[in-house]
């Protein structure tokens, strides 16, 4: 069983190698882990998607309202909560500059609103406080996932392998989503450490908690296969917490539930976090080792290489690069027109159901307005309303799946044109790529299909509420025929405004998701594949040059670098070990 120190001693073998073949990123990524051991910095993260209330969470367990809070996706950057005998803030940035700021002004650098997309290049911010719960670890928080902004999902999405523990923070008025269940996978695979929290518990009644609650559960449950052991899913109403400590710090400790969760987070980490702290560190250091293992592998058979082979492999990647370059303009131009047609295809089909609808209703309750009085005249008002919210509720439930499914095709369509267009030259690399960076270009298409969270929802309340004609003692004081209408037009004014908003929101939750999606398989598509021909192309010219000007001290590169591929292998195969071991 591997102890911090072996694991530093492991770190400096494997830093020695990553900066003797210059690769700067893995040498950074060890740097990191190193200062974290010596530091003993372990960091439990606060993450789920946006809105879920993380940021108050955080302020709950540290008693203070410190982490900024908004109704809008707030957070954009990584921001860490460090015990400190006085409050501070400390911002980092990416040029690696620090700035003292003041607490008040801490919005102007985490919030998107205030630092969109991070214009101002923080790398993260650490809040000083002398929480009681920060002497035993210290508090992360982190960018939503699945909120508009595609750069707060990325913040986090790359912060996960340095995480040590997780709370996992689901919301009680939303139930758990295919978009939280596939953020928990990704999740999962380098976090063991998992707690379960459902905040906003004050939004519900009690049936209501008790029914989210074991639904919850349910699905977690279903997601970790597990029967014998039942997932632990805390309970918590942070607000509520921070509003009775407000008025009273005696009774805070009884009220929403925070108190339990403390107790939770010291039981299941804080008493294990030694270990927790060597496991992940391990794991960490696998990582980085199985990364430089393979950037070794990929310089030694450079260098085995004839050189006019090299050359040829350079001047054919170089060609696909500027090909790549000269001709996406034009090839985008064309894959947009197709896009916008697709999107115009959603907005007129949501409009032509909107215009069908309106017919109907104007038809119901105008030129048959006779026929509709005596039917709800035998039903009552509130029964006939609700009969005609669920008529237009299923027609759009209807027009919703139809134009889902009749759009993934298109869709896939489309990026099937743009990346055969992209990938005649690929092909011949995809596999070379696939063994040797563990990223299979041909299956971009169906990694970006339409699966975009948007949080959509139907309107369902009519905006009016119509009383009962049996039951209303004003209806009676009026004459039979100012009651006829008085209410049709009413109960047609609802149905319009009812159609009016759900076409729309069905029309821009699937033009979003066409929008989103392409462009996250774009993203991908050519800058991440872009990079990975560059960093080849580098590679390759780096054995080029060996060739060229040392060509027989190649084998004695060869040599050192099959001394240095050993030593990493030893340090990944002992790693391996504990992963499984600890799996």
């Amino acid at each position: 069983m591997q102890d911090t120190n072996s694991i530093l001693d492991d770190i400096i073998l494997i830093s020695e190698i990553a900066a003797d073949l210059k690769e700067k990123d893995i040498l950074s990524g060890l740097t990191e882990l190193r200062d974290k051991i010596v530091s003993g910095w372990f960091y439990l993260v606060v993450i789920g998607l946006f809105k879920r209330g993380k940021s108050t969470l955080i302020n709950a367990l540290i008693g203070q309202e410190i982490a900024p809070v908004d109704v809008t996706p707030l957070t954009s950057v990584i921001t860490f909560f460090e015990y400190g005998k006085r409050t501070s803030v400390e911002v980092t940035f990416l040029n690696g500059n620090t700035e003292s700021i003041d607490l008040n002004i801490i919005g102007q650098y985490v919030s998107e609103e205030l630092n969109p997309k991070n214009r101002k290049k923080v790398k993260f911010v650490r809040i000083f406080t002398s929480a009681s719960i920060l002497q035993q670890l210290t508090l992360v928080d982190t960018p939503g996932i699945g909120s508009l902004f595609e750069n707060n999902t990325d913040v986090t999405v790359d912060f996960i392998p340095r995480i040590d523990a997780a709370l996992f923070v689901l919301s009680a008025d939303l139930p758990i989503s295919k978009a939280d269940e596939e953020f928990l996978k990704k999740v999962m695979e380098t976090i063991p450490n998992l707690l379960f929290v459902m905040n906003k518990t004050d939004l519900l009644s009690k049936p209501e908690l008790k029914k989210m609650t074991e639904y919850n559960k349910n699905m977690l449950q279903k997601f970790f296969n597990s029967k014998e052991n039942e997932v632990n899913l805390i309970n918590v109403s942070a607000k509520e917490y921070l509003n009775h400590r407000n008025k009273s710090k005696s009774q805070a400790n009884s009220t929403g539930n925070i108190k339990n969760l403390k107790e939770e987070i010291y039981k299941q980490i804080t008493s294990e976090k030694d270990q927790l702290l060597v496991e992940n560190s391990a794991r960490r250091l696998l990582v980085l080792s199985d990364q430089l293992d393979t950037l070794i592998t990929l310089r030694m058979d450079s260098l085995k290489m004839p050189l006019v082979k090299l050359e040829e492999k350079r001047d054919s990647l170089q060609s696909s690069i500027d090909f790549f370059i000269s001709g996406k303009d034009d090839f985008e131009t064309v894959v947009k027109n197709r896009i916008n047609q697709l999107q115009q295809m959603v907005t007129n089909k949501t409009e032509k159901e909107r215009q069908v609808l309106e017919a109907r209703f104007h038809e119901l309750f105008l030129e048959k307005a006779d026929q509709t009085w005596n039917q709800i005249l035998k039903t009552d008002t509130e029964t006939f309303n609700q009969e005609l919210v669920k008529e237009i509720t299923s027609n759009f439930e209807a027009l919703k799946k139809n134009l889902e499914e009749s759009v993934k095709k298109e869709f896939h369509d489309i990026l099937v044109q743009y990346s055969q267009q992209s990938q005649s030259f690929l092909n011949q690399i995809a596999d070379r790529i696939q063994e040797i960076l563990g990223i299979n270009i041909k299956t971009l298409i169906t990694t970006f299909d339409l699966d975009v969270y948007t949080g959509f929802y139907f309107k369902k309340e009519p905006t009016y509420y119509i009383p009962s004609i049996k039951s209303s003692f004003f209806y009676r004081l009026l004459p039979d025929s100012i009651v006829k209408k008085r209410i049709l037009k009413q109960m047609h004014t609802n149905c319009i405004e009812l159609i009016n908003p759900n076409a729309g929101r069905i029309q821009s939750n699937i033009n979003y998701k066409i929008q989103e999606s392409f462009r996250k398989f774009k993203h991908y598509f050519d800058e991440v594949v872009f990079n990975l021909l560059q960093n080849l192309k580098e590679i390759i010219e780096e054995s080029i040059s060996s060739k060229r000007d040392y060509d027989d001290s190649i084998s004695d590169k060869i040599a050192v670098m099959k001394k240095q591929k050993l030593m990493a292998k030893k340090v990944r195969s002992k790693y391996s070990v504990t992963n499984e071991q600890n799996g």
